[in-house]
């Protein structure tokens, strides 16, 4: 039961690895061809900077569900440090099935958000529909509780190889100090 969850697990984390490469890859063209056609032809892509700044949001989100699966997600430690050494393990696993519980929540506001902008209707730069592009929120809040859950479940993985992708090699996750 274990064994699936953790390879769904990695295999979400590499996909979003490769969704944010390519975001990333994009804006930098779409912004660099951008700037050229401001100097030299006095014009622009239409929509353009509009896009860039909903693709910055959909690298943000895939990058925190990224970086919950690597456990480079910003937490409080205070709690673990004050207890002994005996119980972290078991208070770090409740506090990412609460995190994954603040997750959810989230990603129901998000959802709740993007109904009403389906049902506005507005669009964005290029005719694209404002829903189209927020579906990013409620979906990276799921892969993010997805991620938490796996932790909780599974426990702090001490090393995992990742092959074949964005993020390959050997990852290492530890508490700060």
């Amino acid at each position: 039961m274990v064994g699936p969850l953790v390879t769904l697990d990695r295999w979400l984390a590499r996909l979003e690895g490769w969704a944010v490469t390519v975001l990333v890859a994009a804006m930098v063209v779409v912004a660099l061809v951008q700037v050229v056609a401001r100097n030299l032809g006095s014009t622009s892509i239409p929509g353009a900077d509009t896009l860039l700044r909903h693709a910055v949001l959909w690298v943000g989100f895939l990058g925190a569900a990224l970086a919950a699966q690597e456990g480079r997600h910003i937490h409080v430690d205070v709690a673990t440090r004050l207890l002994p050494p005996a119980v972290h393990a078991v208070v770090e696993r409740l506090f990412h099935l609460v995190s994954a519980s603040i997750c959810l929540f989230l990603a129901n506001a998000a959802y709740r958000f993007l109904l009403l902008d389906y049902e506005g209707g507005s669009r964005l730069a290029l005719g694209i529909p404002a829903w189209a592009v927020e579906v990013v929120l409620p979906v990276a809040f799921l892969l993010i509780a997805f991620h938490f859950v796996v932790k909780a479940v599974v426990g702090e993985v001490g090393t995992g190889t990742i092959s074949g992708g964005v993020g390959e090699g050997t990852v290492s996750v530890e508490p700060p100090r």
